[in-house]
């Protein structure tokens, strides 16, 4: 019979370093994938309320002055009375426990689109 000292300690540091990772992963990507709900919420809201401003001032401003230090596009298309305020948010996702998952996930940034329909607010002609 070959002797077994240390066995168990070389297994364990085998399996340990696989349950350290499925337990990263476990956590990091229901993480990614609430920011990623979270921004789409998030621009959505903002959309709307870009779109609530008044016909004279700029929605498209509005809107990009929501998300200082992201990366951020907006832009209003057609013409009165039916424009429209296309809006684009790129983010970095934040790690949840700094370990940089996400690059192995493939989710290097996280990104929101929405497309909200501007109200002609003129006044109408008597």
């Amino acid at each position: 019979m070959r002797p077994r000292r240390g066995a168990a300690a070389v297994e364990f540091a085998l399996v340990a370093v696989l349950i350290v990772l499925l337990a990263a992963a476990g956590t990091e990507l229901p993480w990614a994938l609430f920011q990623q709900a979270r921004l789409r919420s998030e621009v959505r809201v903002a959309a709307r309320a870009a779109a609530a401003v008044p016909i004279d001032d700029d929605p498209a401003a509005t809107f990009l002055a929501s998300f200082p230090g992201d990366t951020a596009t907006a832009t209003v298309s057609g013409t009165p009375p039916s424009r429209a305020l296309d809006v684009t948010v790129s983010r970095a996702p934040r790690a949840l426990l700094g370990a940089g998952l996400f690059g192995v996930f493939g989710l290097d940034a996280l990104q929101a689109r929405h497309t909200v329909r501007l109200e002609d607010q003129r006044p109408e002609a008597p």
